[in-house]
């Protein structure tokens, strides 16, 4: 009985590899993703903590310095917000080439299940064919004695 060769297995291979590399790909993006919402999180905290202290302040100069600070904080967090909103970008993109290349595989997958189950089929009506043509000739040798 002869093998089941997938004529298109070089293909599916690199597939694979494409799949392998889209997901470690996705997998990074969405760490970053993940570390920008911790940055804004932690800044948006530091913004919070800052408005509870406010009631301290005592002198010109600390409600001087008070006030630029706040001021450096809401920019930091539309900063922060921005880069959120690009990791969130990067990592929907990495996703949709991810589910890509996942479908790609699976059609090379389905093709050579089918490929594989019409060599089967045709394997077995090969051996099924010489189990007759054997079955034959022992009737005709026992018939003949």
């Amino acid at each position: 009985m002869e093998k089941f060769k997938f004529k298109f297995q070089n293909v599916l291979n690199f597939k694979i590899e494409v799949e392998e590399k889209k997901k470690n790909e996705f997998v990074k993006m969405f760490k970053n993703y993940l570390i920008q919402e911790k940055r804004l999180n932690e800044l948006i905290e530091r913004k919070d903590e800052a408005q509870k202290k406010k009631g301290e302040l005592k002198t010109g100069i600390d409600c001087i310095n008070y006030s630029r600070y706040l001021s450096y904080l809401e920019n930091s967090i539309d900063i922060q917000r921005q880069n959120l909103l690009k990791a969130k970008d990067s990592m929907e993109k990495a996703k949709e080439e991810l589910l890509k290349s996942i479908s790609d595989r699976k059609v090379l997958e389905k093709l050579k299940e089918k490929a594989k189950e019409e060599f089967n089929f045709y394997e077995n009506k090969k051996e099924q064919s010489l189990n007759d043509d054997f079955a034959l000739f022992s009737y005709i040798r026992n018939e003949r004695r």
